[in-house]
């Protein structure tokens, strides 16, 4: 009895995985809440049918307006006194209200940044629209929307950025250091995550693939030292910017590694990102933006942050008042995947 059984145990295994793998995907539910400060918060809903089961929910991630002042002092939303809030409809939020920017001799030496925000469902799509403008003169090194995504969720993702490029014609170069808008190296993943195209080949796999087409041996044709003619550089491009062709693989690593924190600094108007488990996520942005990405367990933050980048200076920049910054940014996530509003917003104020 005793040899029959442990025989019997394999098999129950090989049936028990032949059955997980036939389940069908479980579509999932996403909760969408805006706090009182106009910060967004996304997470997954309960599944206990789902395997394995989730029983409570998930963080997945959160959308805010960030700004740093001089020596890179961060002013997150949550500091925000809001002036209006409101629920415009089952599937919208509008918020309006303002930052206080400390100043280089004090808080009340600053000046203010004005936000205004509509956060709307669209089937299974989140449209963020800001609006940031200053009251004042203010000196920042920062200004971002930010996109906190929760690194329990998503370490060992692949990352997809499209749409990388030059920036577009009449970007004011003097709001940027030229040595910050590179891309940082960073660990590439073996293979592509489902739904994720393969990486371009690396210039030694075209040499390789080259050769075997034409043929090693006596018949190969005999190789030439010629000098490849030098590319003429861009004139509207200064030296140092970051063009590289796309589309450009990253990866989120399991562990927080101090020396490479920061993954992408650069222009891009798509990012996909394929996590190891729950559902896939997609920001974009209506044309090519400035996006930096980087992973903030370096300070003790349990997240990787994607930035659409206003402002990014170590020195500090100075913005005169009235200046207008807008972002629009779309988050989608798996075809059959459903987002949802949760409780109303509070009452306009």
């Amino acid at each position: 009895m005793n040899v029959f059984r442990v025989h019997r145990a394999p098999l129950y295994g090989l049936l028990l995985c032949g059955l997980l793998l036939t389940l069908p995907a479980v579509a999932e539910e996403i909760s969408v809440a805006t706090a009182g400060d106009g910060s967004v918060r996304l997470s997954l809903e309960p599944q206990p049918d789902a395997w394995p089961p989730r029983v409570g929910r998930q963080a997945l991630l959160s959308l805010e307006v960030n700004a740093h002042a001089l020596q890179w002092l961060n002013v997150p939303q949550r500091f925000a006194q809001i002036e209006h809030r409101s629920a415009a409809g089952d599937d919208v939020r509008t918020f309006s209200g303002s930052l206080r920017i400390p100043g280089d001799l004090g808080p009340e030496q600053g000046g203010l940044l004005d936000f205004s925000e509509e956060i709307r469902i669209d089937g299974a799509r989140l449209l963020a629209d800001y609006e940031l403008q200053t009251r004042g003169t203010v000196n920042l090194c920062g200004l971002q929307v930010s996109a906190y995504l929760d690194a329990g969720a998503f370490k060992g993702s692949q990352v997809l950025l499209s749409g990388v490029a030059k920036p577009p014609d009449g970007y004011k170069w003097e709001q940027w250091p030229l040595d910050t808008i590179t891309v940082v190296a960073a660990p590439k993943p073996a293979a592509p995550a489902p739904g994720m195209p393969a990486p371009p080949a690396a210039a030694d796999d075209e040499e390789k693939a080259d050769a075997e087409a034409v043929g090693e041996g006596a018949d190969a044709p005999a190789e030439e030292d010629v000098e490849a003619p030098a590319e003429a550089p861009d004139a509207a491009v200064p030296a140092g910017v970051f063009t590289a062709a796309e589309p450009v693989t990253l990866a989120f690593a399991a562990a927080a590694d101090d020396d490479n924190w920061q993954l992408f600094d650069g222009f891009c108007s798509e990012i996909r990102i394929a996590a190891p488990q729950g559902p896939p996520v997609t920001i974009k942005a209506p044309g090519v933006c400035r996006f930096v990405i980087q992973d903030n367990r370096k300070w003790g933050y349990d997240v990787f942050e994607v930035r659409l980048a206003f402002v990014m200076m170590d020195e500090g920049q100075q913005v005169t008042r009235d200046s207008v910054y807008t972002g629009k940014l779309e988050l989608s996530f798996g075809e059959d995947d459903t987002l949802k509003l949760s409780a109303a917003a509070p009452a306009e104020q």
